[in-house]
């Protein structure tokens, strides 16, 4: 049986992981703004940049500087294992989404890459003007709860241009972030481009919903999991609609979510899952993932396999 934990022990120690992280954050970021910044406008406009890569091997650096300061902070990602694509291969990195830090975690996947993002964040002071520099691509809201626009010619074509560039595209498919850390339904659009655009999906399923939680600002978990799994090639993937292929993917990335968990509850002592006001949840996700595995053995929705 699950062992209560007692969350006020570790108030004093979520306050320190706050302050520091935040403190860092801010020191390395403002670094970046007033000195690569500027560095990556002016390559730019004289045409040595038009890709804007500088800007985002820049903010890489500032990441990757990030957690080796942040004391304490360990992020559990099998990096070695995936590689950055060679030169023509198309890559659409697909996370889920329940934490402000995937962004920043996100920065950590191997080869130059861009965000599919919505139009709202660019309208917004600094965000917006840095989503600019970066050079991602932007996408309107949704037309309806099922399709979004990012399936328009527009975002297909700035998508297909980016691959034929070298660029990896990332996608949080499910439009927004988790409430509860669970992966939610998928929107269809991201597997639209991904049929059209005949490319390589490499999902990543992130265990860091307790680190900033959605509802909140503290840091709470500095040893979050990051995995990326093996990339699915067109091949296995192309006698699928998209919705079928949405499907399938989502199935995927919940089963790896509920299985980093459980290795966690067994390892880590305060993994905050251990907490039996989760276990509800918890019983829930495996039951869900039956019903799900259920319906595409019926349906016979699965991946080929590579020749």
């Amino acid at each position: 049986m699950r062992k209560k934990n007692n969350n006020s022990d570790f108030k004093l120690r979520y306050f320190l992981y706050t302050f520091i992280g935040y403190t860092l954050f801010t020191t390395i970021f403002i670094i970046q703004f007033f000195i690569f910044t500027p560095i990556s406008v002016i390559l730019h406009f004289i045409g040595i940049d038009n890709n804007k890569l500088f800007f985002t091997y820049a903010t890489k650096l500032s990441c990757r500087s990030f957690f080796l300061a942040f004391i304490g902070h360990k992020i559990n990602i099998n990096l070695k294992e995936i590689k950055a694509p060679k030169k023509g291969e198309k890559r659409l990195y697909l996370l889920n989404h329940s934490s402000i830090y995937d962004v920043i975690m996100s920065y950590l996947l191997p080869g130059p890459s861009k965000f599919i993002i919505k139009d709202k964040w660019v309208k917004k002071p600094f965000i917006g003007w840095m989503q600019g520099l970066a050079g991602n691509i932007v996408v309107g809201e949704e037309k309806d709860s099922n399709e979004a626009n990012d399936t328009s010619l527009n975002a297909i074509q700035k998508t297909l241009d980016a691959f034929n560039r070298g660029i990896s595209i990332i996608v949080f498919p499910e439009g927004t972030r988790s409430d509860n850390g669970m992966i939610q339904r998928f929107k269809r659009g991201s597997f639209k481009i991904a049929l059209d655009a005949e490319c390589d999906l490499v999902p990543v399923v992130m265990d860091d919903w307790n680190t900033i939680r959605p509802t909140g600002l503290m840091i709470r978990d500095i040893k979050p999991v990051v995995k990326l799994i093996q990339p699915i090639k067109y091949s296995q993937y192309s006698h699928l609609t998209h919705i079928e292929l949405a499907k399938l993917i989502r199935y995927i990335m919940a089963k790896e979510l509920y299985a980093i968990r459980e290795e966690r509850k067994q390892k880590e002592k305060n993994y905050y899952r251990n907490d039996e006001k989760y276990a509800q949840e918890d019983l829930q996700a495996k039951e869900e993932l039956e019903k799900i595995k259920a319906d595409l053995d019926a349906k016979n929705i699965s991946l080929k396999a590579l020749n």
